[in-house]
């Protein structure tokens, strides 16, 4: 025999032998009885199983109250969310008035110790050689009688970072004159 009888004879064995196995599939699968576990569930055996897996079931009334609740507590955090929007806004106004504030205290401050001083109008020439800090300036300042309080001269000069910028030379102050007045005077 040649390969090409050989060769058909086992084509058509594959054919009949397929054929028969999916008849036997085909019509086996619908006589048997379906195992317990793959058989339909009611509602309320559904119900039971998953419960006792600890999984919740709801109805679809109960799903619909929970949904509306989250939709509310959505809005509510919305609304919160834009009041604390707010209330930072409203803090960092009320910081800015409060620093505003502070100034014109700072300044008023200024005011009283001018009016609070007698009449005698104190007047220097200030030399401010190389090496003095805004400490040497504050006590030369409060031993010429120009200024009252040599700290608040000081805190001055370093709250606003001026002594860092203070120029050489030889300055003419009187004791009217605010501390922030003499601190623009003898910086750069």
């Amino acid at each position: 025999m040649s390969l090409k009888h050989q060769l058909r004879g086992a084509a058509i064995g594959i054919v009949a032998a397929t054929t028969t196995v999916a008849a036997v599939y085909y019509f086996s699968s619908k006589t048997q009885a379906t195992p317990p576990e793959e058989q339909a569930l009611t509602p309320e055996d559904a119900i039971q199983v998953l419960k006792d897996a600890d999984y919740e079931v709801l109805t679809e009334a109960d799903y619909v109250i929970m949904m509306d609740q989250l939709d509310g507590l959505t809005a509510d955090l919305q609304i919160l969310t834009d009041e604390k929007k707010e209330l930072e806004a409203t803090l960092e106004s009320v910081k800015e008035e409060a620093e505003q504030a502070k100034e014109k205290e700072s300044d008023k401050d200024d005011e009283k110790e001018k009016e609070e001083e007698p009449e005698t109008v104190y007047q220097t020439v200030l030399l401010i050689q190389p090496g003095m800090t805004s400490i040497d300036i504050g006590r030369q300042l409060a031993k010429m009688n120009v200024i009252s309080d040599s700290q608040k001269f000081i805190d001055y000069m370093l709250d606003n970072e001026l002594d860092r910028n203070i120029d050489l030379g030889e300055y003419y102050i009187t004791s009217d004159m605010s501390t922030k007045e003499i601190a623009k005077l003898i910086t750069k």
